[in-house]
């Protein structure tokens, strides 16, 4: 059983995640180099297919920085909106292996199942 995973992601300017949860896992964001931006939601309440997110946080996470969420805290989405290159650390427990992300298009929830690559290209995860 794994216990964490710990992975460290390349942000080039303008990359960024889609709005998601962590689907009951804490997450824990060191920034290594460069600076990122973290903006955090709420889901307001609505019927159906009709949801909102409510936006009720924001940060800047740089280099010796630390940002921790989780599904009680809410949802959140991160990006380089610099023009340098950032590298953070991501610490997942217990690992996630599919994720709520929010498609801002649709207003709709969809889900994503997590799939890595590694050092050598090889296709680890879930």
């Amino acid at each position: 059983m794994r216990a964490a995973e710990l992975l460290a992601l390349c942000w080039m300017p303008g990359h960024r995640t889609p709005i998601h949860d962590h689907s009951g896992s804490g997450g824990w964001v060191l920034g290594v180099a460069g600076s990122l931006e973290e903006t955090r939601y709420t889901v307001a309440p609505g019927t159906g297919d009709d949801m909102r997110l409510e936006r009720f946080d924001s940060a800047s996470v740089s280099a010796g920085d630390v940002s921790y969420i989780d599904d009680a805290i809410g949802l959140h989405k991160i990006e380089n909106a610099g023009n340098e290159n950032a590298i953070s650390l991501h610490l997942y427990s217990p690992p996630i292996d599919a994720c709520r992300y929010f498609d801002e298009r649709t207003g709709r929830f969809g889900i994503k199942r997590m799939s890595y690559h590694s050092v050598d290209g090889i296709v680890g995860g879930a």
